[in-house]
């Protein structure tokens, strides 16, 4: 019986036991630690006040129906839903020296169980908001969220627009 128990879980991780088992037997026993599952329930489950909008006209939803600031990141939005990437939108995050901003996305990438942050930066031929962007991503990697590690961001000008395959390359980098 235990020369069977060894080979039938040999290779396994504890947390794929714990899914084959069914949720009867779930319920009789505390995992050491979560399913991914219930790691991403309670990872989205964080309560959070996001950006106020200001502007009405701002009519911008992703398929899950949350109202977004721009059309690029309703595609980006969108992206992360297709490949079932936990994300929220607008979530505070606390920079040097500037304090408070609402990060367009913070994203989960469940397997490493690893939060990324993701701005999206749409204006990037107006000087003044370039300007500022450029300082922000300054202020970010300050912050301990290090381009290429745990932040990553998107660009686009009038002329340059948001590249969709670009957008799902970063995702299945960063982000499955």
């Amino acid at each position: 019986c235990i020369r069977k128990f060894r080979k039938d879980i040999q290779g396994n991780q504890m947390e794929d036991l714990y899914d084959k088992i069914g949720k009867h037997r779930q319920r009789l026993i505390t995992p050491v630690s979560l399913s991914d599952e219930e790691y991403v329930k309670k990872w989205l489950s964080v309560e959070y006040d996001g950006q106020v909008f200001i502007n009405s006209n701002t009519n911008y939803y992703s398929r899950k129906g949350e109202r977004m600031r721009s059309k690029s990141e309703v595609i980006i939005a969108d992206l992360l839903e297709k490949y079932n990437v936990p994300y929220l939108y607008e979530f505070p995050v606390e920079l040097v020296d500037i304090g408070t901003v609402h990060t367009d996305f913070r994203t989960l990438n469940v397997r490493k169980r690893k939060v990324i942050l993701w701005e999206h930066y749409g204006m990037m031929d107006d000087y003044d908001y370039r300007d500022d962007k450029m300082v922000e991503i300054e202020k970010y990697n300050m912050s301990g969220y290090f381009t290429g590690e745990n932040f990553i961001y998107t660009m686009e000008t009038s002329k340059k627009r948001l590249n969709v395959q670009y957008v799902e390359m970063l995702i299945k980098h960063y982000c499955h």
